[in-house]
């Protein structure tokens, strides 16, 4: 009880899609996009920690010759639990809440844009498989993989002609071992 432990997610993500045809080779999409999530942790009780999470994401997507860049400030409250597997090793599921908010901009070519679209988010969700291992006393490597939440996102802003507001929702319920796989570094106060 009473540690306190600071910890951080850098996340990168590069795809791309390509087609050979007789060969020449055309780039259908593209995708670049970064993560960043220091965090700042609280063990309350034995084996119990709670903390909260400040993030940025930034993603740009071209498909079609259409670019879309998405800007996402976030927060997230975190509820940890530490089971000890052996000397150095532990049991690490979590429980999580998320709040966004930033803005989406799209353009049918690269030099003109329409207005950014305000985007909100919010999740939940458990993160059943993260394991720790503790190298040191003071310093912790955790994996996760995969999880099981839901999110929900709402953009507002003007069409192309800036006459009309545009609403959309959407809701996406997610579980998966292998799409977000995390890794955390933690040191340990």
């Amino acid at each position: 009880q009473g540690k306190v432990f600071i910890g951080g997610t850098l996340g990168v993500a590069i795809n791309d899609n390509e087609t050979d045809s007789n060969g020449n080779t055309f780039k259908n999409s593209s995708h670049r996009g970064y993560t960043i999530m220091p965090s700042v942790h609280y063990m309350f009780a034995d084996n119990w920690s709670v903390g909260l999470g400040l993030g940025y994401e930034y993603n740009k997507t071209l498909s079609a010759g259409d670019y879309t860049w998405n800007k996402m400030f976030s927060f997230q409250p975190t509820v940890n639990y530490f089971l000890r597997l052996g000397d150095r090793f532990y049991y690490n599921p979590s429980v999580f809440v998320g709040f966004g908010f930033g803005d989406n901009t799209y353009t049918a070519r690269k030099d003109a844009g329409i207005d950014p679209i305000d985007d909100t988010r919010i999740e939940a969700g458990i993160r059943p498989l993260s394991f720790e291992y503790r190298a040191t006393p003071h310093i912790g490597l955790n994996i996760g993989f995969g999880d099981i939440s839901y999110t929900h996102t709402k953009s507002k802003g003007k069409g192309d002609s800036g006459a009309n507001t545009i609403e959309t929702k959407a809701s996406d319920f997610n579980f998966s071992v292998t799409d977000n796989i995390n890794v955390t570094f933690r040191y340990y106060f």
